[in-house]
């Protein structure tokens, strides 16, 4: 394995967890606390499950670690196989550009449990989800313009050969 390899590779899997640990603390603990301001999260839980409500842990653990499963799966697929270090990058790039979809399934019992329970909207309140999508958002834009360069590189060399 090279270090550019791995070096790719570490920071892919960094960036992953940590989508995934913001993601999973916006669900869990941000955005009940900007939902239901002049609570605790303890007594937000309390509340919900005196309604019959519950921010359930599992779903968003599930989903959420998914994720990071199939990124170290994949990233450690690739690395073994020679892939190039450009080639992990995008892979990253694409799997961070996927988190929106996964954010808003882990996110959406809590944000029913939510709105059930206190007559709220069930969307984000707390300004993390709308970040988590900007940089989802950033990640996809970052793919396709390495694509383009390495499009273009590859234009470049073979002309650069013909000449």
């Amino acid at each position: 394995m090279h270090s550019s390899q791995r070096y790719a590779a570490v920071v892919v899997s960094l960036v992953v967890v940590g989508y995934v640990t913001v993601a999973a603390l916006q669900i869990l603990v941000w955005n009940p606390l900007a939902a239901v301001p002049g609570m605790t999260l303890g007594q937000i839980r309390h509340s919900m499950e005196e309604a019959n409500e519950a921010l359930h842990l599992a779903p968003v653990i599930i989903v959420l670690g998914l994720g990071v499963v199939l990124t170290t799966v994949l990233v450690t697929w690739m690395v073994r196989a020679g892939g190039a270090a450009v080639h992990v990058v995008l892979l990253g790039l694409a799997l961070v550009a996927c988190g929106a979809p996964a954010y808003i399934l882990a996110s959406f019992n809590a944000g029913m449990s939510l709105a059930d329970a206190f007559a709220i909207s069930g969307g984000d309140v707390a300004p993390w989800g709308g970040v988590l999508l900007q940089f989802r958002g950033v990640a996809f834009l970052a793919f396709w313009l390495v694509l383009l360069w390495r499009a273009g590189m590859r234009r470049a060399r073979r002309r650069g050969v013909r000449a």
